[in-house]
């Protein structure tokens, strides 16, 4: 149980930095550059988990509920680290 939360929690941390990495690039471009990327983002996040659920069902190589609890909580973690805008923009 121990090893899929810590797996899940890794990846999600993993794939979490790419999103977050995606948007901070996104920041100082167009408002539609913005969004796409987000929902690009949300999309490919929602691909990710259900992919991810259905490998470790039809593989049993994990437990499913602690691998997918780690994945979520890593995702959720990167998540609220705010972003900032570039030097384009000062206040």
């Amino acid at each position: 149980m121990g090893k899929g939360v810590a797996i899940g929690l890794g990846i999600g941390l993993l794939n979490g930095l790419v999103c977050h990495g995606s948007l901070v690039w996104a920041m100082d471009k167009t408002d539609q550059v913005f969004y796409w990327v987000w929902a690009a983002g949300f999309g490919y996040r929602l691909l990710f988990f259900g992919l991810t659920f259905w490998l470790l069902a039809k593989t049993a190589v994990l437990p499913v509920a602690p691998t997918m609890l780690g994945l979520v909580a890593g995702q959720f973690v990167v998540g609220v680290i705010p972003l900032k805008r570039g030097k384009a923009q000062k206040h």
